[in-house]
Order: C-alpha cells, then sequence, then structure tokens
C-alpha cells in the first residue's frame, strides 16, 4: 500500500492561503530552497521575510517591499514554488495553472515549474485552456529539459451521451502536435 500526499491550488488563489505554508517553510529552515527557484523569476530577490502575513522581499532598496510590488505575476510564480515545496514527495493538482499569467511569460513558467517539480520530487497535473501556456510548455519540452518521460498531455474529449474519452499524448507526440498546430486544448 503506498499513501503519496497531495494538494490541490484553484484558479483563483488567494495570497492568504499560503502563509501557513510560508510559515512552515520558515519553521523547517526551507527558506533557502524557494529563494533559489524564486531568483529564477527575479535575480533581484535577495531573500524574503513573512512580517505580519505579508511577503516582503529584498530586491536591493533601503527597505524590503510587499512581493506584490513586484505584480502579480511574481506573485502566481512563489505561490506555485511555495505549492511545490509543501508538496515535496508527492502530488500536486493546480487548476489553470497559467491564470493571470501573461502570455509572454509562458515559456519561463513551465521552465521554472518543470524544474521545481524535478527539484521537490512532485508530480504535478495542471489543467490549461491556453494555447499559449501549451507552445511554452512544449519550447520547454523540446530544448530546456529532457522531458520525454516525463512529461504527457490528456485531451478529454466528448463522444455524445455524456461519454467521456482521454487522448493521450507522449512528450514527442505533444510537441509535433503543437508544432503542426493542431487544435489539443
Amino acid at each position: 500500500k503506498e499513501t503519496r500526499f497531495c494538494n490541490y491550488f484553484p484558479p483563483a488563489v488567494s495570497f492568504e492561503i499560503i502563509v501557513p505554508i510560508i510559515q512552515k517553510v520558515f519553521k523547517e529552515k526551507q527558506e533557502a530552497k524557494v529563494l533559489q527557484v524564486l531568483q529564477k523569476i527575479d535575480p533581484r530577490i535577495k531573500n524574503f521575510v513573512l512580517i505580519d502575513d505579508v511577503v516582503m522581499v529584498d530586491i536591493g532598496f533601503t527597505n524590503r517591499i510587499p512581493i506584490n510590488m513586484l505584480g502579480d505575476g511574481v506573485r502566481k510564480f512563489f505561490t506555485l514554488i511555495v505549492a511545490l515545496h509543501n508538496s515535496t514527495n508527492g502530488v500536486l493538482l493546480v487548476d489553470e495553472i497559467d491564470n493571470g499569467l501573461h502570455f509572454s511569460s509562458m515559456q519561463k513558467l513551465w521552465e521554472i515549474i518543470l524544474d521545481a517539480a524535478q527539484f521537490y520530487n512532485v508530480q504535478l497535473f495542471a489543467t490549461t485552456h491556453n494555447i499559449d501556456s501549451l507552445k511554452g510548455l512544449a519550447k520547454n519540452i523540446e530544448t530546456i529539459h529532457d522531458n520525454s518521460a516525463k512529461v504527457s498531455l490528456y485531451k478529454i474529449l466528448e463522444k455524445g451521451g455524456g461519454v467521456k474519452k482521454a487522448l493521450h499524448y507522449d512528450a514527442s507526440s505533444f510537441v509535433s502536435v503543437i508544432e503542426q498546430e493542431n487544435e489539443v486544448r
């Protein structure tokens, strides 16, 4: 019998939900690991602290600033990193992983998420309807990562009468489908 730890993050996660997770990161002295991944998003970030349920970051100014001043994208990335950390050696389910992120950040999203999932040994299940996100994932599979056995895509089709069928794409067929601009969402 195997037991797996699993977390679920909905499309619009309230930042307050991750405060206890951040507290756990500090309690376990794991902030350096989170910071290492966070610096891939914004290399200016020297450290982060939690003050009165507000994540404050040091980017070289005289004082720390709230992380939300770096933009919603950085805050979303931070949330995903902390969620991956909290799911170490387990499973993370993220609904609409790219929700709220600009289309230009999709390749970076997948680069960071794939690296962090491997770093924390997390099996990630993510949903998206965003073709830019899928293209960013395909780019990472193709050029940055050797993920041929680690990444799969499933498209759910309705066959009629409420019957659903899942189409499976391994990494190489997924990249081919995206390159040919076939519909996979």
